[in-house]
């Protein structure tokens, strides 16, 4: 069987782009499974055209405005939605315009399409219209956002399947009530096989200045707006690192695993120098191994309800912070049971719950291995997870419905 991908991100190690892990998990779990996959997606600097990444798995990045070097829609580590320059806006009708004939020129190759996000899967409705293509759609959450209600009805109508990996999640069970689709109960996907280094990358140990008791905290995910509306503490970790300074006898260093707004990174920054927390705080920048330093930290950061983060810290029985907000409510996650609740925008409850699971290293031990036994519920490998996606590709190409 051939998948042909679709995504507007895809992580790229020539720039260390991690954005779209999830995806690649999934482009390797069919492939683990025998399928053939082609992923189609948008060109950035520095990337390659095509790229084989291992046997059966193709990345075919097209460009979609000339000159090359001008094009700005897609840059590494940072969303589409938040270049807003001329420029990109200019370039936007290019990009759909060239995304649609892109698709149709691959569709041929492909016994089904597997679109990541609404938008994509909106491109591909031309192909399933004059071609009777099967698509199938992952919804990711940001995408029901940017797009119109009604546009978004008639995306989940239009196409053959959407699937449904996230769990009774409050944002879930809402965009199935508002958009009737044929959906498909599936596990998300994380790539357990991949082995992180057993000993510390260079640039965390150097910042430690062998420091081998500091608790380390990591905060891991793109830095912009959209996830400090959401509620996670960009900026308020900062503020709680400099109250666990002052009133806590700890030892500890927190690293920024990410990038993203440059506004956003110049601001965090400053608020580091200002508050004298050189020797606390570490930017890393993007990192294509983000596996190498998980397994290093004490507590992670910046996952909300399953997301990809929350996977990356749950698979390595990782404690993590999670906030008091409605996208983390009626989910299986429980405080100081599987994980540690903060009140949202609280800099004085976020230091008080960091100081205690830095004096409790024991318990944060065993509500991490809680967190990996929960997790495991909803996420699987990639031969079991591959597997279960398999059959329901199969189901839809063949019967048209699951």
């Amino acid at each position: 069987m051939n998948i042909l991908i679709i995504t507007t991100s895809f992580p790229d190690k020539s720039n260390n782009d991690i954005g779209g892990k999830f995806v690649l998990n999934e482009a390797k779990a069919y492939t683990a499974n025998g399928l053939s996959v082609k992923v189609l997606t948008p060109h950035q600097p520095e990337a390659k055209k095509k790229e084989l990444i291992q046997e059966r798995l193709e990345v075919i990045r097209f460009r979609y405005f000339f000159p090359e070097n001008l094009q700005c829609l897609k840059t590494p580590n940072k969303p589409m939605y938040g270049q807003k320059t001329i420029l990109s806006f200019f370039q936007i009708p290019f990009f759909l315009l060239v995304f649609i004939i892109q698709i149709i020129k691959y569709h041929q190759w492909a016994d089904l399409i597997h679109c990541q996000w609404t938008i994509t899967a909106l491109l591909a409705i031309p192909c399933k219209l004059l071609f009777k293509k099967k698509i199938i759609m992952t919804v990711r959450g940001s995408d029901i956002r940017l797009l119109p209600k009604w546009l978004n009805k008639f995306i989940h109508k239009n196409v053959d399947a959407v699937i449904d990996c996230y769990g009774d999640q409050i944002w879930n069970i809402e965009n199935k009530q508002n958009f009737s689709a044929n959906y498909i109960k599936l596990p998300l996907i994380v790539d357990h096989d991949s082995s992180a280094s057993v000993e510390m990358p260079i640039d965390m140990r150097s910042a430690l200045r062998k420091n081998d008791e500091a608790f380390i905290i990591i905060y891991l995910g793109r830095f912009d707006q959209v996830k400090i509306d959401d509620g996670l503490p960009i900026f308020n970790l900062i503020e709680a690192a400099k109250k666990i300074k002052e009133d806590y006898n700890a030892k500890f260093h927190v690293f920024y695993i990410g990038d993203g707004n440059k506004s956003i990174n110049l601001k965090l920054r400053k608020l580091v120098a200002d508050n004298q927390l050189d020797n606390y705080i570490t930017f890393l920048g993007p990192k294509n191994n983000v596996n190498d330093y998980i397994s290093f930290c004490d507590l992670g950061i910046g996952g909300i309800a399953f997301n990809a983060v929350s996977q990356e810290f749950s698979s390595f029985k990782k404690a993590q912070l999670l906030f008091e907000g409605p996208l983390n409510q009626k989910t299986p996650w429980e405080n100081k049971i599987n994980t540690l609740f903060v009140k949202v925008d609280d800099v004085e409850d976020l230091a008080e719950v960091i100081a205690y699971a830095i004096m409790n290293r024991s318990h944060l031990k065993k509500i991490g291995e809680c967190a990996y036994r929960m997790m495991t519920k909803y996420i699987k490998g990639l031969n079991t997870g591959g597997a279960a996606y398999l059959k329901a590709f199969s189901k839809v190409i063949n019967k048209g419905s699951f």
